[in-house]
């Protein structure tokens, strides 16, 4: 493992794999923040579909 610091931030390089670490890291949570987002879109299109629903029982 060799660290070279760059600057404002460490730069970890792993001889065996050729690769910086934090690429996972980021992939991973890019995947887990995509899920999350979507999710809260489901959630948003469910109660803004019950809140239709609401106003038209109070309109009607």
């Amino acid at each position: 493992m060799v660290i070279t610091e760059s600057i404002g931030s460490i730069n970890i390089y792993d001889p065996v794999e050729r690769t910086i670490p934090a690429t996972n890291e980021m992939i991973k949570y890019f995947l887990i923040s995509l899920i999350l987002i979507m999710f809260l879109y489901k959630i948003y299109i469910e109660m803004k579909h019950k809140i239709l629903i609401s106003i038209e029982g109070i309109i009607v």
